[in-house]
């Protein structure tokens, strides 16, 4: 193991010690870095590499970082906030044209789940590129104080579309359809 992951494994732990395992719970990336000695430049680095793999999230632009069900899977802990984070899991988006909290706390998990499945799936450059594209479009939807659920459930169903060209994906393609009630 090299000292760059043992890094990102410490870091990623100490994440999950100060947000207490909730994936909705958000951390400056820079107080994550100070308690395991790192300067400002050091602690951004490490975050952008975890982000980058799907482990932690960015929440704003002033440093706010979560951790991912992704996160808490490479690190063995038992997410035991009683959701069923499963591609089988049903979910809504509730009511009205804004998410609320938990809409918002459904789309990241899904987000979760689709970052998995376009990693592992059997996709080529250019399907991977536009998934790509449409998470991180979905991901700035999700930064606003008051996101659109319309926008949302048309990318989501754009993902969906996406995953049914691999087999792993479909699955999950079926359930994004159903639960926005497009299936």
């Amino acid at each position: 193991m090299s000292f760059e992951d043992v890094q990102l494994n410490n870091y990623l732990q100490q994440l999950y010690q100060m947000s207490g395992g909730d994936v909705s719970a958000e951390v400056s990336m820079y107080e994550v870095g100070t308690l395991l000695g790192l300067d400002k430049s050091e602690a951004a680095s490490v975050a952008e590499d975890l982000i980058i793999d799907g482990y932690a999230e960015l929440k704003n632009l002033t440093g706010g970082i979560s951790i991912t069900t992704a996160g808490l899977r490479l690190l063995e802990v038992e997410i035991t906030d009683g959701s069923d984070t499963s591609s089988e899991a049903k979910f809504t988006l509730g009511e009205g044209e804004v998410l609320a909290r938990e809409g918002c706390t459904v789309v990241e998990r899904l987000v979760g789940e689709i970052k998995k499945a376009a990693v592992e799936g059997g996709f080529n450059y250019s399907q991977a590129e536009e998934l790509v594209i449409d998470i991180k479009t979905l991901e700035t939807q999700l930064l606003s104080n008051r996101p659109k659920k319309a926008i949302v459930k048309e990318i989501l169903l754009s993902l969906a579309n996406q995953l049914l060209a691999d087999e792993q994906g479909a699955s999950l393609a079926e359930q994004i359809r159903q639960g926005i009630g497009k299936g």
